[in-house]
């Protein structure tokens, strides 16, 4: 959720690593160039050398699911997403990477909170903009279908299961 803490959390746990060992990028939405190239292309380039890490605040499946709760994407081309997402972590992890994806929540009373003290920051414009605040408006909407089960589609994506808590 926007204002859930992602890229505080992030900043916790680099603060003690070398940051000759990680990077951190934050995916934006997808300019026109990239949206011309396949859907994972951009992720990809930001796959790290070996023995390097990558924190990715927003990653492909933040995107996947904005999309598809906007109506910006049609059946098949979300179980085309959702399978090209499966097929990249299975080379990634078959390639010897690690792949961990957390999901930060907190309670929309929480959120709503937070929103309204970032908007009367000097900051706000970095940290709330009108995406978080249309995405705040779905929110109820993403725990529906997440709840329900469709996003579980990834629980094989590599070897391991997913936890849907």
């Amino acid at each position: 959720w926007g204002t859930a803490g992602k890229g505080s959390l992030i900043g916790e746990v680099i603060k003690y690593l070398d940051p000759r060992f990680f990077k951190v990028a934050a995916m934006n939405v997808p300019t026109e160039e990239e949206k011309r190239k396949p859907f994972l292309y951009r992720y990809f380039q930001k796959i790290p050398e070996a023995g390097k890490f990558m924190f990715l605040d927003t990653g492909w499946m933040d995107e996947i699911t904005r999309q598809r709760l906007n109506g910006e994407m049609d059946d098949k081309v979300y179980e085309q997403r959702l399978e090209s997402v499966r097929n990249f972590e299975r080379q990634l992890t078959d390639n010897g990477y690690v792949v961990l994806k957390f999901f930060c929540h907190i309670s929309e009373k929480e959120q709503k909170k937070r929103i309204l003290l970032a908007m009367k920051t000097r900051l706000a414009n970095t940290k709330v903009d009108c995406a978080t605040l249309k995405f705040d408006a779905t929110k109820e909407l993403y725990i529906k279908k997440f709840g329900a089960g469709e996003y579980t589609k990834l629980e094989q994506s590599f070897s391991g299961e997913m936890n849907n808590a």
